[in-house]
C-alpha cells in the first residue's frame, strides 16, 4: 500500500469521528441551584411546552407550593411537598402537604433541549429558599394593636 492510499484510507475513517458535533451544553449550566438533600426550593419560572421556553412565574396551581428536597432519584429528585396546596393540570385534585414524589425534567424538555438531563429544567425554573414558611400578605403580617396594651 503506498502513501496515498494510507492517507484516503485513515481519512475515510476518521473523516465520521471528525465531522461530529461537540455536544451541546446543559441549558443550565452556571446557574447555582443547590440541591441537596435537605434544601427547600420554589417555583419562580416553567416550561412552556409549546413554545419550548421558559417563562416567568410559576405554573398555573404551583404558586404556593413549596418543596424540600429529599434526595437523589434514577429519574430525577424526590422531594417532600412541605407547603402549599400543588394544583397540578394533570390531577383533579388538589396535592395536600406530607408526599413525596419524584420530579424531573420532562421527556418534551430534553427531546428539544439538547444537552439537557433529567435535572436541567429543574435547574432552570426552581431557586432555593431559607424554609417552606407559607407565605403571609402583607396585611395579615402587619403587627396589630393589642387592646389590652392601648391606651
Amino acid at each position: 500500500m503506498n502513501r496515498m492510499s494510507l492517507a484516503l484510507l485513515l481519512a475515510a475513517f476518521t473523516a465520521p469521528v471528525m465531522a461530529q458535533e461537540a455536544p451541546a451544553p446543559d441549558p443550565a449550566a452556571g446557574i447555582e441551584i443547590n440541591l441537596d438533600s435537605g434544601a427547600y426550593v420554589r417555583s419562580y419560572r416553567h416550561y412552556d411546552p409549546v413554545t419550548n421556553t421558559i417563562e416567568d412565574g410559576p405554573d398555573i396551581g404551583a404558586e404556593e407550593l413549596c418543596l424540600r428536597i429529599v434526595g437523589p432519584d434514577p429519574e430525577g429528585l424526590r422531594v417532600l411537598h412541605v407547603s402549599g396546596v400543588y394544583r397540578p393540570e394533570w390531577s383533579d385534585t388538589p396535592i395536600e402537604p406530607g408526599g413525596i414524589d419524584v420530579w424531573f425534567s420532562s421527556d418534551a424538555y430534553i427531546e428539544r433541549n439538547p444537552g439537557a438531563d433529567r435535572l436541567t429544567l429543574l435547574k432552570l425554573i426552581w431557586r432555593n429558599v431559607p424554609d417552606c414558611t407559607p407565605k403571609i400578605p402583607e396585611a395579615e403580617a402587619a403587627p396589630k394593636a393589642d387592646s389590652a396594651t392601648t391606651p
